[in-house]
């Protein structure tokens, strides 16, 4: 525990032990929240109490911070989840036998452009793409 930490918990453990005791936790510097004073209210109620008041903005805040979660992960995981179906896609038997005849096909061009048998394995690719 660092420094900060314990000096975070003395604080609330003082605050919690005045707030106890019935003393205002004005008198300590803790003078309001969201508009409400403090005063010896449980801080839960006040904070539950503020956010009925102010539900728009609590649901507007709450759904944008979803969205942006949501859009990172998307951001994120998407390309992977692309990069992934296409190794798959070109892994496959149907996608290496048309590699194959299309270039057997483009082997027979180069020899005989004229020629009718690089058409028949360039149709032939083409109904396995």
């Amino acid at each position: 525990m660092n420094l900060l930490e314990y000096l975070i918990l003395k604080v609330a453990s003082e605050v919690l032990s005045q707030a106890s005791k019935g003393i205002s936790l004005g008198a300590l510097g803790l003078v309001e929240f969201f508009g409400y004073p403090l005063d010896g209210i449980n801080l839960y109620q006040q904070l539950l109490r503020a956010m009925r008041e102010h539900r728009k903005i609590t649901i507007i805040v709450c759904s944008s911070l979803f969205m942006t979660l949501l859009g990172g992960l998307i951001y994120v995981l998407a390309p992977k989840y692309f990069v992934a179906q296409q190794v798959e896609r070109d892994n496959s038997t149907k996608c290496k036998s048309y590699r194959a005849l299309e270039s057997i096909a483009v082997a027979m061009y180069r020899e005989d452009p004229n020629g009718v048998e690089w058409l028949s394995k360039a149709r032939e690719a083409e109904t396995r793409r």
